[in-house]
């Protein structure tokens, strides 16, 4: 079984949240809308204003990072990004799981890149269904 520890990122975690994303989603921001380093790390540093980041660690290490952005009747899972090297391995489907089985009364959402087909697919797997889209992204939530 899988085991990861989710722990509240903090300010000194900058650097390694903006690599943990620059791995696992340059290819797939490239692709919608061209990758322009300064407008990442601005928009880097907006998203470590926000209080509900945490760095996934496995053995330790840092893994990747997920927001869980929780309202009183539904949660907005995301971002969830893993460093390309802790991919496939099963750690995001069961941190979502372990989201699911916590909060079994509320609706769960989350947003998806559209050129990003593998992340869909698995979430389609875990039960979500898309209920809309924006302009790059599909929202998701879990299907009751």
């Amino acid at each position: 079984m899988i085991s990861y520890m989710l722990r509240k990122a903090e300010e000194k975690d900058f650097n390694l949240i903006y690599e943990i994303k620059f791995d696992a989603m340059k290819e797939y921001i490239t692709k919608t809308w061209g990758w322009d380093e300064d407008l990442q790390k601005r928009f880097h540093t907006e998203e470590m204003k926000r209080d509900d980041n945490y760095i996934i660690e496995v053995d330790s290490k840092p893994a990747g990072i997920v927001g869980i952005n929780e309202k009183e009747d539904y949660i907005v899972i995301g971002p969830i990004y893993l460093f390309k090297e802790f991919q496939s391995q099963g750690i995001g489907s069961k941190i979502i799981k372990d989201i699911i089985e916590k909060n079994k009364s509320k609706t769960i959402k989350l947003g998806v890149l559209k050129v990003n087909n593998r992340a869909k697919k698995l979430y389609e797997k875990l039960g979500f269904e898309t209920y809309g889209e924006e302009n790059s992204h599909w929202k998701m939530k879990l299907a009751k």
